[in-house]
This record gives C-alpha cells, structure tokens and sequence, in this order.
C-alpha cells in the first residue's frame, strides 16, 4: 500500500548573489535518480511512497540539493538556512 509524502516548496527564496535569475523548477528524485515529482517553487509537492525512502531535492542550479529521508503519510516543508557560504542552503523540516 502506498501512502502520499506533502512537501512544500519554498517560495520566498533569498538570494546571496544580487542580479542572479535563478529557475523556479523544482524535482524530487529517489535514491536511483527516478523522479518522483517535477513542478515549480511555491508549490505543494506530493508523491507516493511504501516505505522511508531517501529523496534528493533539487531546487535549481544556485542552491546545493536537499538529501533526506522522508516516510509514508508524513507532511514536510522547506526553509531556506542562509549561512557563510556562496550556494543558499535548504532544510526538510517535518511539519504537522
């Protein structure tokens, strides 16, 4: 049986290089590189799972891509952690 895994997508996206135009695309691929789920920033995504599975978000050319493991029936969003680097960084955060 498989149950739906909700992640929202960030919309509101700091950007630390002024003048950049990043993609709104967003993906959701499993472990071996198979989408999941293809859509835009802003966006609720949705997908369905068995079991935990390791998930890679990638949220355009400019930020480095999420990895986590996300289960079945669960709902997540994503924040954006600024820090000292040059790439913006995102978190999978469980919500409920």
């Amino acid at each position: 049986m498989e149950d739906l895994v909700r992640i929202k997508m960030p919309d509101n996206i700091i950007i630390s290089w002024p003048g950049l135009m990043p993609s709104r695309k967003a993906i959701i691929k499993g472990s071996t590189g198979d989408v999941l789920w293809e859509g835009n920033h802003g966006e609720n995504a949705s997908f369905s799972i068995n079991n935990p599975t390791n998930i890679i978000i990638e949220l355009g050319d400019w930020t480095n891509p999420v990895s986590e493991r996300v289960e079945p029936k669960r709902n997540y969003s994503i924040i954006q952690d600024m820090g000292a680097h040059c790439l913006a960084t995102f978190k999978l955060t469980e919500i409920k």
